[in-house]
């Protein structure tokens, strides 16, 4: 008897988004210890994640990778110790565009405007109340727990290199539970995190927000800005156009795959365009 369409699970909704994070991200934050059976296990191409600097990692290929890394490691925090070795050549433009940035403020405002930038799975927030100033993540699809602390890993590590901000003074807060004692969190990232609240966020001094970039420099910062927003741009067309092709195909199983007529249509191209630009 034929298996019918109604038997087969729904796909997780991390599949059907088109979400991503670049590879050189994700190069920089892996161990060189790491068997390449890991990444093809997870559907993650070893050539093209160590040559490619196109290629966008879809965010279910990254949690199925940590997830077999988890499993092969007995350290809970062992992804989020990885983190703690990244340096701003992980976070291309991005990085060159905070560190052009005149104080703290302005960095954080360019966080938010060219994250998509490295990866496309949440939106941050900047608010300021009284002396508290707060940056609110906001994430645009159900990512797992340790995905969610490396992302605000890199917010607490990479903020002394930037602008001289002690890590002991921010509060960090996620909305899972803790999936190690607190003092190894501490021990990690300088700060003792708060779980099982209503939001993920960093609270830290408003005062902050005017302190001077360490290593800015203004006078490259508005080519830098202009060319990081040009970049950005094109994203839809280029970088960003292989994660979203994938995800309308997955979004039609278990029925038949569309026709590249169809998905160039979706799309907004011609299909020899769409041809064109896949290449």
């Amino acid at each position: 008897m034929a298996l019918g369409s109604s038997a087969l699970p729904a796909l997780p909704p991390l599949m059907l988004a088109p979400a991503g994070i670049t590879g050189r991200y994700l190069r920089e934050m892996l161990p060189s210890f790491l068997p390449p059976t890991l990444l093809t296990g997870a559907g993650i191409n070893p050539e093209r994640l160590a040559r490619d600097e196109l290629y966008r990692v879809p965010l279910y290929q990254v949690q199925a990778l940590l997830e077999q890394v988890l499993r092969a490691v007995p350290d809970p925090l062992f992804a989020l110790r990885q983190t703690r070795g990244l340096s701003l050549k992980a976070y291309p433009w991005l990085g060159a565009s905070l560190l052009a940035s005149v104080d703290l403020r302005t960095g954080l405002e360019r966080l938010i405007e060219l994250e998509p930038l490295v990866w496309d799975g949440s939106r941050i927030e900047l608010s300021q109340q009284g002396e508290q100033a707060c940056l609110r993540w906001i994430e645009l699809q159900p990512l797992p727990p340790a995905m969610v602390e490396m992302a605000l890993a890199g917010w607490i590590l990479l903020a002394p290199t930037l602008a001289q901000v002690p890590a002991g003074e921010v509060r960090l807060h996620f909305r899972h539970a803790a999936r190690a004692p607190l003092e190894a969190y501490e021990a990690v990232l300088g700060c003792r995190p708060q779980f099982d609240q209503p939001d993920i966020s960093l609270h830290f001094p408003a005062a902050w927000l005017t302190r001077a970039m360490t290593h800015s420099d203004p006078t490259a910062g508005e080519w830098l800005l202009a060319e990081a927003r040009r970049r950005l741009a094109e994203g839809p067309e280029t970088w960003l156009l292989e994660s979203r092709v994938r995800a309308l195909c997955l979004g039609r199983l278990p029925g038949e795959l569309p026709e590249a007529a169809a998905i160039a249509q979706e799309l907004a191209m011609t299909p020899r365009v769409l041809r064109d630009r896949l290449q």
